[in-house]
């Protein structure tokens, strides 16, 4: 997925999908560890996605945003 200049859904769900790819308790980005990444991006997306995007809902494993 191209997530240069990318909303910043898109990057969410790319960092979530990449959060997903790893063991939960390795520690990916500023010493957090992955399973708590995608937890903590799942929790916003579901309280907080935009629900007039085109397909309207949370992240996927994949990193695209699929219903909830």
């Amino acid at each position: 997925m191209d997530t240069d200049d990318a909303d910043p859904w898109t990057v969410l769900a790319s960092v979530r999908a990449c959060a997903i790819s790893w063991q939960p308790d390795a520690r990916i980005i500023g010493n957090v560890r992955a399973g708590d990444i995608a937890r903590a991006i799942q929790a916003i997306a579901e309280r907080h996605y935009p629900g007039d995007r085109a397909d309207g809902a949370p992240a996927d494993v994949d990193g695209g945003w699929a219903q909830g």
